[in-house]
């Protein structure tokens, strides 16, 4: 007896086997592309997966331009949760690590008045002696920011420059970025009924 698959079925297997070599199967890693906050730019892609990946949040972090000796080093996001890290030639690797989930827990944080419009700053030292160790919130609707420093000398003068590299871009202003480049009325999130 002979099977028949349908048309369909066969589509589907070519495209399970496309996605699987498209989609890194030979395990050459892919460059990623930094946060940038200029829309539309290279690390647009990036705030759009990053916004996407905590969709409440009504801003996304980014990088305005490098200080010297910093650089970006990673990027992960997954469903409710981004993360991206900065290496620094004083401080060392993965020196800064910034994450946006929905919420956070600020309950052993002091608020201290925020350098961002419309949040919540909190700030945690952790360690002064050795390394650098602190904590630094940023509550926002949707959303929260968490920036961990861990520096491998003391911290003061580059936590200054990197908090001044690091910002905000609006959810809005992203939106419109993917609007002007998809002229169809594609947008960051989906249309209310197809939510």
């Amino acid at each position: 007896m002979r099977l028949r698959r349908s048309w369909s079925g066969q589509v589907s297997t070519v495209l399970v086997a496309v996605a699987m070599l498209a989609g890194g199967a030979c395990g050459v890693p892919q460059r990623q592309a930094a946060p940038l906050c200029r829309l539309p730019s290279e690390g647009a892609d990036t705030l759009i997966l990053m916004a996407q990946a905590v969709p409440t949040a009504d801003r996304v972090p980014c990088v305005t331009s490098y200080q010297d000796g910093w650089h970006f080093a990673s990027l992960e996001v997954r469903s409710g949760r981004s993360r991206f890290t900065l290496d620094n030639d004083r401080a060392g690797v993965s020196a800064m690590r910034v994450e946006m989930t929905p919420s956070c827990d600020t309950r052993e944080y002091t608020e201290i008045g925020s350098d961002e419009p419309d949040t919540l700053r909190f700030e945690r030292v952790l360690s002064v002696e050795g390394r650098f160790r602190a904590m630094r919130a940023y509550k926002f609707a949707g959303g929260c920011v968490t920036y961990r420093f861990q520096f491998d000398q003391r911290g003061q003068a580059l936590v200054n420059e990197v908090s001044a590299m690091v910002t905000f871009v609006t959810r809005d202003a992203i939106d419109a970025a993917v609007r002007s480049t998809h002229r169809d009325g594609i947008g960051l999130d989906p249309p209310p009924a197809a939510r």
